[in-house]
Formats: C-alpha cells, structure tokens, sequence
C-alpha cells in the first residue's frame, strides 16, 4: 500500500483493432493510493476507484467484441465497449516516470498468470467413462486414447489414427476411469488443504487425504495411495481433518453414475449417463489385515430411509436400495445411512463382518433394487470413491522425561 512517487507498474492487453493497436492498461502501483485503467487508442472506460491495498489480490479482465470487464478480488475496476479485434499480447511491465528516489523494498509480485477462451457447446455433452476425452473450444469433443502431449500439441489415437490437437483447440483433457487399487497406506489418516494460488476459494484449494508421516514447523508430508508421498509447505496449509488411525486401500477413485436416467443440470451426476444399476470392483488382499474392516465410500443423490425422506417408505420396504455384497454375500445397503436428501457428497462406512473378507481377490458388488411395480426404475446416485479401512489401535501418549 506505500506511495512511491514517479514509479508504477501495470499489466497490458494489446488488441488488434481495425484503426490499429488499442491498448488497455491496469495501473496497479506504486504512485498512486487506487489503482487505475488507462486506454490509450482504445475505447473509454467508467473506471470505479479502489483503493491499493497490501497483500496478494486477483485482477480479473474479461472481454469480448461488445464488453470489457475489469475488477480485482470481485470488485468492478472499471467496463465499458469492447476491443473491435484480437488480443495479440499481454504485457507485464513497470516505469519510472519521474526521477524519484526507489525505495528498497519497492516490488510487484506475479503469480497465477491464466488466459481462458470460453466456449458454448453446441449440445448437451457427452461422456464416455471407457475413453480419453479432448473437448475443444467451439464445443466439439473427440474420445480416443490420450497418448503425449509437448508445449505444441496433445498426440492422441482416434479410431486408430493419429492425430495432432494443437493446445490453442483445446479446452480441456479428460482421462478414462480405470479402477486402479492404490498403495497400501497406514497411520494418522487425514485430509489436508492447501492454496495453490492467491485466493482461499474452493478453485484455489488442493484437497488430498494421506497417511501424515512427518510434521514439522515449516512442512508436513503425506504418504498417499497414488503420488507417493507430497511434501506441503506450512505456510500454505489452510486446514487439517484428522480422519482416524488405520490401514488404507483406495479400491477405485474415480466417479460413478449408478441408475437407469441421464443426469441433468438440476441434479448433475458425473458422468451424466447411467452406468446401469451393478458396479463390481475387486482388490486383492496377500493377508486380510488385523483390525476391524470397513467399506468406505463417498456418496451424492442416495435416497435416504430416514423419516421424512422423499423415497422413505418405499426403502424401507426394501424398494430403491443399492445393496452390496462382498465375495457375493450381502452385508448392507447404503440407503440407511443417509439422513438428508444427500445434495453434497458423504462419507458413509460399512463395517464388514470378519469371515467376508479373504486372502486373494475379493469382489465388491454394488446391486441396486427398483420398484415394486417396475424393476428398472433405479435410484440415481454418485459413487465417488471406494477405499476399505483396517482400524489401528491410537499410538500410546510419549511419557514425559523423568526428572
């Protein structure tokens, strides 16, 4: 927030218009107590003053042919007509415009630096969990097998032919969901959080959950069951959920659509279409580990037997269930532990019963009922996450030193 006079620093859009370059310039320090918006050859803008503030801040600046937006953390800058061309460069710079002493510590520092092109899909999209996906910038989408990308282009194979998709065609790269046991993982489980970029909002949060193995006043390291272990810096760490103390192996991590209807924007499932009303998964097991087991799993859109629930009475007659079974005995359903309509996801945990498990393989079975008067009419749920836990005793407390 300090003043230093005859000096400032701002960021570029170049724009190629039909007169010639048109620029808009956000002045973000240092001569000035607000920040301010120049256009030099380009169109006027109703500039809202905001005060420079010190700390880490967003500038956000969006365009089209008819509007330009700028704010910063979410408060208008200024907007006013668009740019009647494209940009062709963005520039980071700083001047000195009077011969003013600098001041030592005077800096400007950048993180997070994004260009985004939106796009409207032409149709609904779809999805298909068995291939690789690149969705393109005017709303296309290719399946095929994703196989390297370089700072140019991503190498995919479609249909069994190459193909070279520059980085400027794409809006993003989905992989195929192949149920991949993780590694074994045991200790202090927990979930840790942390910024990966200036804000706190949830786009700006990594979210994973590990076996805590060291924690120090500058770090703490996680063992996970896909990354190995992942180092995260204090300074970064936003919050901590101690989870319990046990072994555990994730049986599949990704997202599934269990039912019989293509999920909508009111009630979005991923992926949208159903998977059917089975999904089986296995993991294999050298010992059957000490301890008391549980299924663990990561539910959205069950429909809950508690009272009052939508579909109540009809789960409690045994209708809309999603039965599971393990080495092909049921043991439970997952309908009884839900007690809310399940917008968000819950961890839900099924205690197995000892002799279920076994040595070798072990198969998972998730079986869904319909209703009594129509069988293939499902309960559409998400499964987002499958993981069986093995329950260690608490570590006991270190004694203090004698004296």
């Amino acid at each position: 927030g300090q003043i230093a006079e005859g000096h400032e620093w701002f960021v570029d859009l170049t724009f190629r218009g039909p007169s010639g370059l048109e620029t808009i310039r956000a002045v973000l320090g240092w001569s000035e107590s607000s920040l301010a918006v120049e256009t030099p050859g380009g169109p006027a803008l109703a500039v809202q003053r905001l005060e420079r503030k010190p700390g880490w801040h967003r500038l956000m600046i969006r365009f089209n042919p008819e509007l330009t937006e700028l704010a910063v953390d979410g408060n208008e800058l200024a907007h006013g007509k668009g740019f009647g061309g494209p940009l062709i460069e963005l520039r980071l710079a700083s001047r000195v415009s009077a011969n003013k002493p600098v001041p030592a510590d005077l800096a400007a520092h950048i993180d997070d630096l994004r260009l985004v092109r939106f796009a409207e899909p032409a149709g609904r999209l779809e999805t298909d969990a068995t291939q690789d996906e690149a969705r393109l910038t005017d709303g296309d989408q290719l399946f095929g097998a994703i196989q390297s990308a370089t700072p140019e282009s991503v190498a995919m194979t479609i249909d069994g032919r190459p193909l070279a998709l520059p980085w400027a065609d794409a809006s993003g790269l989905y992989f195929r969901r192949l149920a991949t046991p993780g590694m074994l993982i045991e200790g202090l489980l927990v979930r840790a959080e942390w910024r990966c970029a200036p804000d706190n909002g949830p786009p700006d949060l990594n979210i994973i959950e590990g076996a805590l193995t060291a924690l120090s006043e500058t770090e703490l390291i996680l063992a996970t069951a896909y990354a190995a272990e992942i180092t995260v810096k204090r300074d970064r760490l936003t919050a901590l959920h101690i989870l319990g103390n046990a072994r555990r192996i994730v049986i599949d991590p990704m997202a599934h659509h269990l039912g019989d209807e293509i999920s909508t924007q009111a009630q979005a499932l991923d992926p949208p279409q159903p998977e059917g009303g089975v999904l089986e998964r296995s993991v294999d097991l050298p010992a059957v580990p000490f301890g008391a087991s549980v299924l663990v799993l990561d539910v959205v859109g069950v429909a809950g037997e508690a009272a009052g629930l939508p579909f109540s009475p009809l789960v409690k007659k045994g209708e809309l269930r999603t039965n599971v079974k393990i080495n092909g005995e049921p043991f439970d359903y997952l309908n009884h532990y839900i007690t809310s309509k399940n917008e968000t996801a819950q961890r839900i945990r099924l205690p197995i019963p000892a002799p279920l498990l076994r040595s070798g393989k072990n198969v998972i079975r998730f079986e869904q009922a319909g209703i009594a008067g129509d069988p293939s009419f499902l309960d559409d749920l998400g499964l987002l996450g499958v993981a069986i836990e093995f329950a260690l005793p608490l570590p006991l407390p270190s004694q203090p030193p004698p004296h």
